[in-house]
Order: C-alpha cells, then structure tokens, then sequence
C-alpha cells in the first residue's frame, strides 16, 4: 500500500477496514470508529409530553413557568402548534417526578401525559391527543348551533313574547355554561394568577353578552308597552352569546384538523415501525422458509443477538446485519431514493424499511429507543420543542397583548357612554373588541410553520434537529464544505489501470484473483477497493494469454491457500497457490526488485493528477498498477452551481494537500482562492470562526453554514451558523449538526436552504397577518364600525385569523423544492480488453 499509517492488529492478521459513514460488512457492531457526541445545549435528562388545555400563546408561557418552577427541572419548552412539551430534568432528581410535573400543571389547570420512551407506537399517543380534542371541539360546536338556531329565529324575528325571551335565557345560559366551558376555566386560572388570554378576553365578552340579554329580558318584564322591543333586544344580545361561542369552537375545530396535519409526517414516520418480528430459536435453520422454530412476537421482546426472519414485503423490525438471503430493500424512508438497493449477507439493514424480495435473516444488533429510525423521531421531537427567535419574540408580545385589549376594550366602554350614552351601545362595542382580539394567530403564527416544516423536511430526507436552524439558514451568505465524504464519496476506488504484458503471461483472471486475496489481508483504507475490483477483473472479459478465460480455482479462493502478511506502510505480501503477491507502494516493489520501467511514467502522470498509485507484481514481474481516487459526488457539481445561482459564496475547507484539493475544486468549479487545503481537523472550528466573525463584521447579519460528515467536523459544524452533515441512516444519531441530510444526495443542502427561505417567507407572512388583523380589526371593533352585529362579526373574524395562518402554514406541504439527483453508481464492471483504461475521478 501507498504509504499511509496503518495499525497492526495484535495477531498480525487483519479485518477489512471500517469505512468512515457505513459500518464493514464484516463487522458485528454499528461502528468501530469513536463518534463525536452531537451537541447538547440544555443539560440535563430529557423527557417528551403531551399537554392539554393550551389555546393561545399566553398558555405556552403559563405553561412553560408552571414546570419551571418545579424543583429539579432544567428547563421545558412547549409547543403550541403541536401540544407538546419537553422537559429536562436533573438525573435521578424525586422533586422533579412525573407525579410532580403532573400535579404542578394540574394546579394550573393543565393536564399532561408522558410520551413513553420505547412506545411502539408513540406516532398512536399524538395521534389520538388529536383525535381527542377535535372530537371535543365538534361536540361543543354542534351543540352550540343546536342551541342557538331557536334564539337566533326570535332575534331574526325582531319581536319575543315572555315565554320566548325565557327559552332564550335559558338555552344562551346553558350554551354559554357548556360550550364555553374551556374558556371560563382558562379564564379562571388566568384570572386568579394575576394574567389575561385570550380565554379571559372570549369569557369576559360572552359573560357581557348574556348579562345585557338577561338585564334586556328582565328590565321588560311588567311593561305592556315596551315589553315587544324589550324581548325582542334581550333575545338579540342573546343570541350572540351562542353564535359566539359556537363561531369560535367551530373555528377551534377547523384549527385542530388543519394542525393535526402538521405533525402527520413524524406520525408516518413512527408508523414505520413493525409491532411484532419473527424470532428464530436457537435451533431454527437460517436458510429454511419452515415455521417450525420460529415465533411471532412484540418488537419489545427482542434482544440484542436474536435472529428474526423478514419474509418478501415485510418492513424489517430492527436495525441489524443480514446473515442469510439475499434481496433489493427500500431505503427511502432515509434517502427517499425510490429504487431499491441491493443487500446481502453481511449488509446492514434498518428498522422501517422494505424487503423488496427474498427471504432474509437478520441479526438485532440495535432496538427500540437505539435505531436510526427512532433517532429521526427524537430529532424531529426536539426540533418541534425548539424555539425560533421570531417565536420567542412573538410570545413575548403575546403575553402583554391580552392585558393591553382588556384595557383598550375598557375605554371604550366608557367612550361610548361619554359620547353617546347608549349603555347597549357601548357594552357591544366593548364586547366586539374583547372577542375580535386574536393572540392566537400571533401564537401560532411561528409554532404551525416551524412545525409544518419540520414534518416536510422529514419527507426530503432532512432531519432537523434544532428548529432555530431553518430560520437561520435563510440568513446564510457562505457556505464551507468539507471535501472528503461531504463533496466526494469517502470511500476510495479504482479510477484507472495500467497492465503490463506479464499479466496475460501469467494468466490474467488468476493473476486478479491473487490479487484480490492478498488484498484480504490488509486493512489499508484502500484496500477493500482494490480487492473489489481485483474480483471484478477476474470476472469480467479480459482474455489470457491464451485467449481463455479459466475457471476459478475454488479452492483457492477459499484462503485455504493463503499466507501472507502486511508491512506497515508499505504493502502487503502473500503466497497464492505457491506463488509470491505483491501489492503496495510503487517504490517498495522496487525495493524488492521488481523492474516498474513499463509503468513508471504511467505512475508520475497519476500522482501529478493527485491519485494514490499501488503496483503489483506476481513472483517479482510487475502486472499492473491501479490509481485511486475519492470520486466526486455525482451532484456535487450541480449543488455548487445552485448555490451560487442563488448569490451564495462556496468555499472548500479541507485538511489534503494542495494538489488533491485544487482537482476536485476546478472539477466542481470553486475557483483556486476558495480553497483551503491542509487545516487539520482541530483548526478547522478556529477557521470556521475566524470566517464567521469576517462575515458578519463586512455583512451584519449575514451567517455561514458548514457542510461536513457529522463525525470528524462535529467541531467545524457546532462553530458555524447553521451546520449540516451528510450520513447513512446506520451514522444517523451520531452526526452532531443542526440538520442532517440522510443519504448520498449532496442536493440536500440546496432543499434544506429552500425550505429555510420558504419558512421564514412563511412566518414573516404570518406575524404580519397576526399585527395587521389586531391593528386594523380593533379599531373598527372600538369605533362601532360592525353596528349591531359587531360581536358576532367579530367571533368570525377571530376564528378565521387564526385559520388563515394555519392553512398559510400548510402551503409548505406543497412548496416546489429541488429534485433529488440520481443515486450514485455503486460499482463500475471492467468491459474493456485494453491494457490500460481510465474513469473521471
């Protein structure tokens, strides 16, 4: 082998090496390689519920003190959009206990629930917290029109008998008592800690309503003159207490639906998981398609070690190694990548995805709360939890805007009896303000896009960990890239061959096959290359000197026949079938006599081309020597040129020579000052930092996001703005990035900043349709502007401000982001006779 540090095994033997993103085939566990923890901001132990009873910012901030107040917890986030918390708690801390969270919020008057860590279904837990409040919504809503069409016809009416008002107290109260109900208790909590909401603003309005109607009703009653136009106003302001209410569950209703929605990824994702595997016993065959030895039981049950079958069509139930079988599985449940990609013994496969065909046998080697698949669900949870600045902000104008309508709907009050001196007058003005007032568009105006863009990111293979991250990667002018496994593949090939007369002398595919086994031994990073492609040439066409191709010497392949041993840094030398293998460093074979002549200007021409160069020779005749290279990616040309299309600066960090740095750089188009070559992996953060403070100090505002592997960058990634790592679904938890791009498609990066600038065009919207309607719509309220029907005008308005931002959200569904580019080629097959052939690397 060139030469490169490799460390010797104790016994002198070697596996095939580990490769930097996928586990080796031949290994039993997930990862031989140290990872970089990812990055923790809050500390503390982690904990996900579901809470009921929010409907407006305030509530968030209510609840978000409520748990901090409770001893022994670090911090809690709630989300409004979703009805989630997460609380981080000191380990093994008796004050901070379910029990006490619980009884914490329920003196509040909250109700929470766990989302149980290793549920087998937690995507159920969300799903019926749903179901349940929207069946709650609809029941209170329909009531409500049940209620108030009798009263509405006698105010349509315009005129009321006694018995009449009566029925229209009676059923306004028992509307008001029921439909209501959420509110008056929101309003009650609210009230006795001191603080208004939106529930204090909707109690307060209808409470008004009903007392003028009963006053109206009451105040007619003995008067044979105006008793007509007494009952008749009494039933108007009567009715509006129904139509109120009933407008703004039906509004709650609709909301609920539409964000239901916006947690309907994460759901379809959790849903992936199968609830029951076949286990083998420890006596069942592995290539046997028989049910005998093999039970069907809960994932639960599993342990790491057992077998469990996954017939064709199945969804794997573990992340784990294939022993037996043979199939096509569908990943795109991590790549989106629609066509399946071949697996076979000594694969990984993940928990989730499909058995295209064949019977397999797979090996648990991770379960439960430890899979790439729940992993993506822990991310997505945490970045729901999380909170943009634009949130943070608009909670901050929420929990002030109630206290601030309360007072606004108090003056005018009293302007209007000051000026008009009708008390009817100025109650339902007053009252209009009260309920037009809407700090739940405000709310949910960041919370409901975040969320909805979580969930789409999801489809397209981003997993975003922190949600902060999309609004700041809008705000990105220079993105870095690291070069090896980010803009190349990170897994060394043979990208070009030079043979020489003596191989066809010595029997071409035999001479391959030597090769190949010698390489066996090695544990070089480039080794398992070029025994790959050693077993390729001994397949494929190349004739013998004969013009034969023979027949494989099976026993030989077996390594029955094998001796041999690695020099560090040198190569590696074995004895195939009596015969001495040689294969390594030009310059060590050169030392060991072997006359290189034939190829020594091949060589000098590949390194010039920045290439690592391994000869072989086959009792001391050089046969061939191979160059290899770290191919690019296939869309990594296409992502700089989008990047910069879009007034993106790109710049190459990365820690190879010069010369290997500028190849791939002019292959990509990056111009020669955008490359920065040999900075070690601890320089790299001081650079990224160094970079950022420059940015922001010629462009404030401005930010730069890093590209990286998620392992080796994790320093460069946490410095930067916003870092973004590309990882195989094995490498999933353990790439520390704000958002991570699942698979090998290099286009992410341009979607991810797609999504953040549809995101942040989104909320910009939102917060401005929230302002816009509180600015313009209370004015009107205060000023009379809806006469005698304002209360109810306003009751529609407030329902559809908050519906108008929940469907503005949902449009991110369908926002048009890049295509994915087309999966890369995993190997190449040698399909040509001539003595030397090359490959763009």
């Amino acid at each position: 082998m060139p030469n490169l540090p490799s460390t010797p095994s104790s016994t002198g033997r070697r596996s095939l090496p580990t490769l930097p993103l996928l586990p080796s085939a031949e290994s039993s566990t997930p990862a031989a390689t140290p990872s970089t923890p990812s990055p923790q901001p809050i500390r503390g132990i982690p904990s996900d519920w579901v809470v009921r009873g929010m409907h407006c910012a305030s509530c968030v901030t209510r609840v978000e003190r409520l748990l901090n107040e409770v001893p022994g917890v670090v911090a809690a986030q709630v989300n409004l959009a979703t009805h989630q918390a997460r609380v981080w708690r000191e380990a093994d801390d008796p004050r901070a206990s379910d029990a006490r969270l619980i009884a914490a919020l329920k003196r509040g008057g909250y109700e929470m629930e766990p989302i149980a860590r290793g549920d087998d279904n937690p995507a159920a837990t969300l799903r019926a917290e749903w179901d349940r409040a929207a069946r709650q919504w609809r029941r209170r809503w329909v009531l409500g029109a049940l209620l108030s069409v009798p009263t509405l016809i006698l105010a349509l009416v315009g005129e009321a008998s006694f018995w009449g008002s009566a029925l229209a107290s009676l059923l306004a109260l028992v509307t008001w008592s029921w439909v209501g109900w959420p509110f008056h208790q929101g309003a009650w909590r609210a009230l006795g800690r001191g603080r208004a909401n939106m529930e204090v603003l909707v109690s307060l309005g209808t409470t008004a309503a009903l007392v003028a109607g009963t006053v109206a009703w009451w105040s007619g009653i003995g008067s044979e003159t105006k008793h007509a136009s007494h009952g008749a106003g009494a039933v108007h302001h009567l009715a509006d207490v129904g139509i109120i209410l009933t407008v703004v569950a039906f509004g709650k209703w609709l909301e609920t639906r539409s964000r239901r929605g916006a947690g309907a990824a994460l759901e379809r994702l959790l849903d992936q998981t199968p609830r029951f595997a076949s286990r083998l016993e420890p006596n069942a065959g592995e290539e046997s398609d028989a049910s005998a030895g093999i039970r069907t039981v809960p994932v639960q049950e599993l342990r790491k070690g057992d077998r469990v079958r996954v017939r064709a069509g199945e969804r794997v139930p573990v992340d784990g190694i294939i022993r037996s079988g043979r199939s096509a599985i569908d990943e795109s449940l991590f790549t989106g990548e629609s066509l399946p990609v071949p697996r076979g013994p000594g694969d990984w496969v993940l928990s989730g995805t499909i058995n295209g065909g064949g019977l397999l046998v797979v090996e648990a080697l991770r379960l439960g709360e430890e899979t790439a698949l729940a992993g993506i669900g822990a991310m997505v949870r945490s970045a729901l939890a999380s909170k943009t600045d634009a949130q943070r902000l608009a909670d901050r104008v929420a929990a002030v805007f109630a206290p601030i309508v309360l007072g606004l709907a108090a003056v005018t009050l009293l302007g209007w009896l000051v000026w008009d001196g009708d008390a009817t007058r100025a109650v339902w003005n007053a009252v209009a303000v009260l309920i037009l007032a809407c700090p739940c568009a405000l709310g949910l105006a960041t919370p409901m896009a975040v969320a909805v863009a979580v969930g789409r990111a999801a489809r397209e293979g981003l997993i975003v960990r922190d949600a902060a991250a999309l609004e700041r990667l809008a705000r990105v002018r220079l993105v870095l890239f690291d070069k090896t496994g980010t803009l190349t593949l990170g897994k060394p090939q043979v990208v070009a061959v030079q043979t020489t007369p003596a191989l066809d002398a010595l029997d071409a595919p035999r001479v391959w096959r030597a090769i190949a086994q010698a390489e066996a031994v090695s544990t070089h990073p480039l080794a398992s290359a070029i025994e790959h492609y050693a077993r390729e040439a001994a397949q494929s066409s190349v004739p013998s000197a004969n013009g034969n191709v023979p027949e494989p010497n099976k026993r030989s392949l077996d390594g029955s026949h094998l001796h041999g041993d690695e020099i560090t840094g040198r190569g590696v030398e074995a004895v195939v079938e009596g015969r001495t293998v040689r294969v390594g460093a030009p310059e060590w074979l050169e030392e060991t006599s072997v006359d290189l002549t034939e190829l020594r200007d091949w060589i000098h021409q590949q390194r010039d081309e920045a290439r690592a160069v391994v000869a072989a020779a086959v009792e001391g005749r050089a046969v061939a020597a191979l160059a290899l290279s770290d191919p690019i990616r296939p869309a990594a040309a296409e992502l700089v040129a989008a990047l910069k299309a879009r007034g993106l600066t790109v710049e190459m960090i990365t820690g190879d020579g010069p010369r290997a740095a500028s190849v791939v750089a002019q292959a990509l188009g990056i111009p020669a000052k955008a490359v920065h070559s040999q900075v070690r992996p601890e320089q790299k953060r001081h650079w990224v930092e160094s970079t950022r403070a420059q940015l922001v100090r010629d462009e404030p505002g401005a930010g730069v996001a890093m590209v990286g592997d998620g392992l080796n960058d994790a320093p460069a990634l946490a410095a930067a703005d916003v870092g973004l790592a590309m990882a195989s679904g094995v490498d999933l938890a353990r790439a520390a990035a704000d958002l991570v791009i699942v698979g090998d498609d290099p286009l992410g990066v341009i979607r991810a900043w797609e999504l953040s600038r549809a995101t942040r065009e989104t909320i910009r919207d939102n917060l401005i349709w929230a302002f816009a309607y509180n600015v313009v719509g209370l004015p009107l309220a205060a000023l009379g502007a809806f006469g005698a029907w304002g209360p109810i005008v306003a009751a529609c308005a407030m329902a559809g401000s908050s519906l108008v931002v929940v469907l503005r959200s949902l449009r991110l569904n369908h926002h048009p982001l890049r295509q994915r580019s087309a999966p890369p080629i995993s190997h190449f097959t040698l399909s040509t006779p001539s003595h030397a052939w090359d490959r763009p690397s």
